[in-house]
C-alpha cells in the first residue's frame, strides 16, 4: 500500500527531478558486502522545460540540467539499472531492478537512501568495465513506508502495482539478463481512469528518466584518470497530459442560484480521450494506448476568490487529438443543463491563447503532449433561443394546355427560387413545452404538440441578431432584451411560427378539450389575411405528406414528419413555413368572332363554400367551420372582379359549383371537382392528388397551393378551358444553432 507524504508539491508545466551521483564518501553499513563500492544517487528538482523533439507521445529530455531545489522526503524512485561490459561488446547485458527512497534536503539535491536489500554495487555487474544505463520512474511525493516485502507482510495485503513493473515486483539484488524489463501500465494501479479524484491525480501523476542511457549519451563508467566510479545525471520529466477545466457562471443564471453538477459521478465527461496505455521507460514515450471515458476529475477547488465555481484537474495518455468535431466530446450537466462541446472547440481555445500570449502552440498537428499542462477557462450560462432564420421561397406559375372542356386539365411544377427573409421579423414564434423527468437528452417520445402554445410567456419576440443578418434572436415578448432559455435539461420545446405577426384581435386561441388554432377568413385577395404556419420538421430531405383527411403534418406515425420536441442538446433547428389559405384566380376569356360572349362584368359565384376555419398550431391541419355560403366576385355593389383573385379556406371540392353570368344573360355552370390536372407538382409536398386515369383529380383546395383557372366562353358555351395550377410559394427557417454556449 502507497501512503502520501503530508503535502503535495504541485508541479508547474515541464517539471523535472535531477539525479545524479553523490560526492559523500559515507556508505551504508551493509555488512553482507563489504569491500563493494554502493552505488548512490542523489535527487533534485529542476525548473528547466523538456525538450520535445520526437513524435507526439515522446519526450526526449536534454542532459544538461542540474539540480535547484530538493524533492519532497519520502519520493520513492523506481529504477531497471542495466550494465554492459565495455570491453566485451559480445556480453549479455546484465540488469537489476531497485527502489531508491529520498531522503529531506536543505540543498539543491537530496541523497537517495536505499534500504538493505535495494543497495546495489558496481562489483556485481561487469565492476570497472561496466557502462550503466539507468531507466527509472516515480510520482512525485509518494512512497513506500518501508520494503515492498515488510509493508504487504504489515498490511496484509500487497497492493504495489505502483511498483510492479509487468507485475513483477523481483528487487533482489542480483544482476541477470532477464530483469530488464521497462514497460509500465499506466494507471499505475488496478484502477480506471473513468472517476478521478485529488488521490488519483497526485498518486498517478508517472514520471520518468530516460537520458542516463546509451540514446541520452549519458552512460555512467569507470573514471580510469581518476580511479573512481563516475557520475550520471539524471532528468525526470512528465509521461502524461495534466488538464484543468475552471468553471465560472454566466448568463441565464440567478446570482442565488445553485451551479453544481446533475449526475452522481459526472463532472466533466471527456469522451474518447486517451487514457489507458503502456509506458517504456526506455523509449520515453506510450507503446500503447486506448481511448476511454472520463467521467469525472478531480474537484481541485470550488468557489475560488477569482469568480470560479469549480477548479476540476486530471490525468489522460498524450496524443488526443483535439481536431475533431464531433460534438458532445466534452459535456457536463449542471442544473439539468446538459452542456455539449467538440475538442475542436479546446483546440480553437488554445490557438486563441498562444495567438493572444505570443506563445508556442503547445500541440502537434492537434495532439495534445506529454508534459503539459492546458488549463481551459469556460464561463458556463443557460443556453439562449436564438439563430433564428427565415428564407421565402418565391411563387411558380405554370399555364395549363387549352383543351376541350370535358378533358380541362391543370399543370404544376415548383421552382426553388429561395431568397433570405431579412429584415424586422414579421412572424412571431412560439413554444409549447414538455417536460420529461427521466430524459437527459433527445427524446423520441414526445410528440404531445397539441396545446400549450397561448401563455404570454410562450410567445416570443423576435429580434435580428445583426441587420439584415436574416437570424434572429427569440426574447420575452413581455420583456424586451430577457432572452429565451431552456431552464434545464429536462424541458423540451415544441417551436411553431406563425405570420403574419399576431395581436390583441387575431392570436393563437385554445378550447376547451381542444387543440390551440389560429383562425382563417376567406376573402378577396389584397384584404385576406395570408396565414403562415411552420414547424421544424425531422428531415427535409424527402418530400412532406399532407394528410388533408385527418392528420395534418403528423408525428405520431412511424413515418413521422414533425420533429419531436427539442432540448437544449439540439444543434439545428429546421422550420418549414407554409401559406395555410388556397389561393384561387378564375378568369374568363372568349372569341373575338360572331359567337364572341360580353364579359363586361361578367359574375361568378361559387356555391356551397366553407368561408371559415382554423388551422391546429400543433399538425398545421386545416379544419373548416361548419356551415356553407355562396361567394361571388362582387366587390361592391354592381361592381364584378375579373380576374377574380380569392383566399379560400382549404376545402373539399364536392358539391361546389361555379356559375358564371355574362352582360348578355349567357348562364355557365361548372363542376368544379371534375376539374382534372394532367401534372401536380412536387417540389416540397408529395402530390396529395388522386389519379384519374393518366390525369390528377383536384378535388379539393390544399394550403400551400395556388390554383388558376381560365374559362374560354362562347355563345355556343364553354368550348375551352386553360387553367393552371402552382404550389405556393413556402417560407422556410432553417441552420439556425441551437446549442449550449
Amino acid at each position: 500500500m502507497l501512503f502520501k507524504a503530508d503535502k503535495y508539491m504541485a508541479l508547474t508545466l515541464g517539471c523535472m527531478l535531477t539525479l545524479s551521483a553523490c560526492s559523500s564518501d559515507e556508505e551504508l553499513s551493509i555488512p553482507d558486502n563489504l569491500g563493494k563500492t554502493t552505488i548512490e544517487l542523489a535527487a533534485g528538482i529542476s525548473g528547466e522545460a523538456p525538450s520535445i523533439t520526437r513524435g507526439v507521445t515522446r519526450s526526449v529530455v536534454t542532459t544538461g540540467n542540474t539540480g535547484s531545489k530538493p524533492i519532497e522526503q519520502g519520493t520513492s524512485i523506481y529504477m531497471v539499472l542495466k550494465s554492459e561490459n565495455k570491453e566485451n561488446t559480445q556480453a549479455a547485458p546484465m540488469f537489476t531492478r531497485t527502489i531508491a527512497y529520498a531522503e529531506g534536503s536543505t540543498s539543491g539535491n537530496n541523497t537517495l537512501k536505499f534500504n538493505t536489500q535495494y543497495g546495489r554495487f558496481w562489483e556485481d555487474s561487469y565492476s570497472r568495465n561496466s557502462q550503466l544505463s539507468a531507466y527509472a520512474v516515480c510520482v512525485p511525493n509518494y512512497y513506500l513506508e518501508t520494503s515492498v516485502h515488510e509493508q504487504a507482510e504489515r498490511s496484509g495485503t500487497a497492493d504495489n502495482t505502483i511498483w510492479k513493473i509487468n507485475n513483477s515486483d523481483n528487487y533482489d539484488n542480483t544482476w541477470n539478463e532477464t530483469n530488464g524489463i521497462t514497460t509500465i501500465e499506466w494507471p499505475l494501479r488496478a484502477t480506471s481512469v473513468a472517476q478521478q479524484n485529488i488521490a488519483f491525480v497526485s498518486s498517478q501523476d508517472l514520471c520518468f528518466s530516460n537520458n542516463v542511457s546509451e540514446a541520452g549519451s549519458g552512460r555512467v563508467e569507470f573514471d580510469e584518470t581518476h580511479k573512481k566510479f563516475g557520475s550520471g545525471l539524471m532528468t525526470f520529466y512528465h509521461a502524461l497530459t495534466r488538464v484543468t477545466f475552471k468553471i465560472k457562471k454566466g448568463e441565464g443564471f440567478e446570482k442565488d442560484e445553485k451551479f453544481e453538477f446533475s449526475e452522481v459521478g459526472q463532472n466533466i465527461v471527456l469522451k474518447k480521450f486517451l487514457a489507458n496505455g503502456t509506458f517504456d521507460i526506455e523509449q520515453g514515450e506510450f507503446i500503447t494506448s486506448s481511448e476511454a471515458d472520463i467521467n469525472e476529475l478531480a474537484v481541485a477547488a470550488t468557489k475560488t476568490t477569482d469568480g470560479y465555481e469549480y477548479v476540476l484537474d486530471g490525468l489522460m495518455l498524450p496524443g488526443t487529438n483535439l481536431m475533431d468535431i464531433e460534438i458532445g466530446t466534452v459535456s457536463f450537466i449542471i442544473n439539468n443543463n446538459l452542456y455539449q462541446l467538440t475538442k475542436q472547440t479546446l483546440y480553437d481555445a488554445l490557438v486563441r491563447k498562444a495567438t493572444e500570449d505570443n506563445k508556442a502552440l503547445r500541440l502537434n498537428e492537434g495532439k495534445m503532449l506529454a508534459g503539459v499542462h492546458y488549463v481551459f477557462t469556460m464561463i458556463v450560462g443557460k443556453k439562449k433561443m436564438d439563430s433564428f432564420t427565415a428564407a421565402v421561397v418565391g411563387w411558380e406559375t405554370v399555364t395549363a394546355d387549352e383543351v376541350e372542356p370535358s378533358n380541362a386539365r391543370i399543370t404544376m411544377t415548383l421552382l426553388d427560387k429561395g431568397v433570405q427573409k431579412k429584415g424586422a421579423a414579421d412572424f412571431d414564434l412560439f413554444r409549447a413545452g414538455n417536460y420529461n423527468d427521466g430524459a437527459i437528452d433527445d427524446d423520441f417520445t414526445r410528440y404531445d404538440w397539441q396545446t400549450g402554445y397561448t401563455p404570454v410567456e410562450n410567445k416570443a419576440q423576435l429580434v435580428e441578431a445583426i441587420v439584415n443578418s436574416g437570424i434572429y434572436a427569440a426574447e420575452e415578448a413581455q420583456d424586451p432584451h430577457t432572452a429565451w432559455y431552456w431552464p434545464d435539461n429536462k424541458t423540451f420545446y415544441h417551436f411553431r411560427t406563425v405570420m403574419p405577426k399576431t395581436d390583441d384581435t387575431w392570436k393563437v386561441e385554445s378550447a376547451e378539450n381542444s387543440d390551440d388554432y389560429i383562425t382563417l377568413t376567406a376573402g378577396f385577395a389584397d384584404s385576406y389575411r395570408d396565414v403562415c404556419w411552420g414547424a421544424p420538421f425531422e428531415t427535409t430531405s424527402s418530400l412532406l405528406t399532407y394528410d388533408s383527411d385527418s392528420k395534418g403534418f403528423d408525428g405520431k406515425g412511424s413515418n413521422h414528419q414533425l420533429s419531436k420536441a427539442i432540448g437544449p442538446t439540439k444543434s439545428t433547428v429546421n422550420m418549414i413555413m407554409f401559406h395555410m389559405m388556397s389561393d384561387v384566380t378564375i378568369n374568363l376569356t372568349t372569341t373575338e368572332g360572331a359567337d364572341k360572349v360580353d364579359l363586361t362584368n361578367a359574375k361568378m359565384e361559387l356555391n356551397n363554400i366553407h368561408t371559415t376555419g382554423k388551422v391546429l398550431m400543433g399538425n398545421g391541419l386545416v379544419i373548416a367551420d361548419n356551415g356553407t355560403a355562396t361567394v361571388s366576385n362582387e366587390k361592391m355593389a354592381g361592381s364584378n372582379e375579373i380576374p377574380w383573385h380569392y383566399g379560400f379556406v382549404p376545402q373539399s371540392l364536392e358539391n361546389v359549383e361555379l356559375t358564371i353570368t355574362t352582360a348578355d344573360n349567357n348562364l355557365y355552370i361548372v363542376n368544379m371537382e371534375a376539374v382534372l390536372a394532367a401534372t401536380v407538382g412536387d417540389n416540397i409536398i408529395q402530390n396529395p392528388y388522386p389519379k384519374s386515369g393518366s390525369k390528377y383529380v383536384i378535388n379539393r383546395w390544399l394550403p400551400n397551393y395556388q390554383y388558376t383557372y381560365t374559362f374560354k366562353l362562347t355563345k355556343a358555351g364553354i368550348t375551352k378551358i386553360t387553367a393552371s395550377l402552382a404550389a405556393w410559394e413556402t417560407v422556410e427557417a432553417g441552420d439556425g444553432n441551437v446549442q449550449i454556449r
